[in-house]
């Protein structure tokens, strides 16, 4: 854990160092100016840091608000940085190119350029952010299992995670669109894969009321995010029970849908283990080896496939990624994690599917990750599909990136997006 600090800290001040340089030679400034735009980013540094430290303390001081300001520079850096690598690299295209044609030097971008491109873009993106995160879409995804019966009636999951619900995603709107469409997939099931509460969460009594009215015939079930830990254990714990989730931590629990027998399964986010918490977070222990056992879904948030138990469970279901959330943070998530948002066959009877999730972390906005909610349909043998239905801010396609809808035909670890 303490590695991670370090390292957060360390590439924090680095960007924040690159930053400073590309704003100041864009903008011409030099002395005092210069001067307050080093002041400007050491405030920022140092909100950032103070929101984590403070994030339980809403009655203290306004966190709320503080993480928005921070954030929202963290995520404007990053694109700083992104369109500064762009930059950078287009311009060493053309001192190559200008070694034998000294004339393409007029194609530089110019400091100036890219700050006027940079003002445009910073717009374009706040407008997009701010509409594409409220622009949540059911998925259906199709799951044909060997180990269902083909005779038996198909079991329908809603899949909820990373809502964040709390400081920045407590707003009205989305809460209204994801319990609409939570009522037009008529679940069986209502499970969440984590992060469904942010730090501070402040009152969240009359999203509970309504939660608790949902009653699927199976009920439902949750496990911890990294982000219920930094809510804090206990009172995660006694939130989640009050939407009427029942827990699920490194244990699993029985039931029967329409005779068909399912297991269900969850583990703790290892989040909590860095953290000195409580934390059963071993799928051996959720999961004991049963020759004989029912169809089993196991609940965790982060993607991470355990091939040692693979054998003992039929879908997996997780989130965390948010499907990068804001661009280009796509690049880094890919980079880190193996899987990638939507379904996946892990083998030939197991499956992982991935949200991109329902609400943000850090600003309110997404760019290139439309939020979804999942509802899965479990059927007999056969071909896996999925598809997605709502509004989208993008009329294009782009699987490699998970950008728009788009409806997926896997057998095996090979996908095609039509």
């Amino acid at each position: 854990m303490i590695w991670f600090i370090v390292a957060y800290i360390a590439l924090t001040l680095l960007l924040n160092l690159y930053v400073f340089r590309r704003l100041k030679a864009g903008l011409r400034w030099h002395g005092r100016r210069a001067a307050g735009l080093a002041f400007f980013q050491c405030a920022m540094v140092g909100l950032l840091f103070a929101s984590h430290f403070l994030r339980n303390h809403d009655g203290i001081v306004p966190v709320r608000w503080l993480m928005l300001i921070a954030f929202s520079w963290l995520s404007a850096m990053m694109w700083i940085l992104g369109l500064g690598l762009v930059a950078d690299l287009w311009n060493l295209g053309v001192a190559c190119a200008a070694l034998r044609k000294p004339a393409r030097r007029r194609w530089v971008v110019s400091p100036a350029l890219y700050i006027r491109t940079l003002a445009v873009s910073l717009v374009v993106m706040l407008i997009w952010g701010v509409i594409e995160a409220g622009q949540i879409s059911l998925q259906t995804v199709d799951i044909r299992s060997p180990h269902w019966p083909a005779n038996a009636t198909p079991l329908r999951i809603v899949h909820l995670s990373d809502l964040h619900l709390g400081p920045l995603v407590g707003q009205q709107r989305i809460w209204n669109r994801m319990m609409r469409l939570i009522d037009t997939a008529d679940p069986d099931l209502i499970v969440a894969t984590g992060d469904f509460i942010d730090a501070p969460p402040g009152d969240l009594t009359a999203f509970m009321k309504e939660f608790q009215a949902l009653d699927p015939s199976l009920g439902k079930f949750a496990v911890l995010g990294n982000h219920e830990y930094h809510v804090g254990e206990a009172l995660s714990v006694a939130l989640l029970e009050g939407f009427g989730f029942a827990l699920l931590r490194g244990d699993h629990r029985m039931l029967s849908h329409r005779g068909t027998p399912v297991r269900i399964a969850g583990v703790d986010d290892i989040t909590g283990r860095f953290m000195g918490e409580t934390c059963r977070h071993a799928e051996e222990d959720a999961l004991p080896a049963d020759p004989a056992r029912p169809w089993t879904v196991l609940l965790k948030h982060q993607p991470h496939v355990n091939r040692a138990v693979t054998d003992r469970f039929d879908l997996q279901l997780s989130g965390h990624l948010h499907g990068g959330q804001i661009f280009p943070f796509h690049i880094l998530v890919r980079a880190i994690y193996r899987a990638w948002v939507g379904v996946e066959h892990v083998d030939e009877a197991t499956w992982l599917y991935t949200s991109p999730g329902i609400g943000t972390w850090g600003p309110p906005l997404r760019i290139l990750a439309p939020p979804r909610v999942a509802l899965i349909i479990v059927r007999g043998q056969g071909t896996t599909t999925e598809q997605s239905t709502g509004a989208y801010l993008l009329p294009f396609r782009a699987k490699a990136l998970g950008l728009a809808p788009c409806r997926l035909a896997r057998q095996g670890p090979i996908d095609e997006c039509e």
